[in-house]
């Protein structure tokens, strides 16, 4: 820091609430995270946590008592996750990840003119989306110039299959 310009008084402030920092940074990651957390994923958030408490109220002495944000972090934060297994859901980063299901949805229910039942059907559709688990697929191999079509077509002949061979000019 203090290479960077900053006064001894920033640096020093900086170092002090370094670990508050670190631990901010692991809690930050798993917090936003919009998917079901792993069980070692909310034993290290559980950790983070914790650690975030202890050096919160190390880096300040004179105050033992953590700001209500602090608190949040410190205790509830790892309810949520133990109780939910996620926590990034409830928040901003939860809604916006929810944007592409809901097109695709919407999409589904675009041709039903009744705006009622067109909301509700969205509606539906919206929660069966997020009930049921994505599926795995193999993914699909892009055809290269049309060879993949002809070999699968029976009635394409051998020869056409076989691959072009160049003979060199005789002069």
């Amino acid at each position: 820091m203090r290479e960077m310009g900053f006064s001894n008084e920033r640096t020093k402030a900086f170092e002090a609430n370094r670990p508050v920092l670190d631990q901010l940074v692991i809690i930050s990651h798993l917090t936003r995270t919009t998917r079901r957390l792993l069980d070692n994923e909310i034993a290290e958030l559980k950790k983070a946590c914790a650690a975030f408490g202890d050096a919160s109220r190390a880096s300040r002495p004179e105050r033992q008592v953590c700001t209500i944000k602090g608190h949040l972090i410190e205790v509830h934060v790892t309810e949520q996750a133990e109780k939910l297994g996620y926590v990034g859901r409830l928040g901003e980063d939860g809604m916006e990840a929810i944007h592409p299901m809901d097109t695709r949805c919407r999409m589904f229910t675009r041709n039903i003119k009744n705006p009622a039942m067109r909301l509700e059907a969205q509606q539906m559709h919206l929660t069966a989306c997020q009930m049921v688990a994505s599926i795995d697929r193999p993914k699909r191999q892009r055809r290269d110039n049309g060879q993949t079509a002809a070999a699968s077509d029976p009635r394409t002949p051998a020869a056409a299959l076989a691959p072009a061979t160049i003979t060199p000019a005789s002069s």
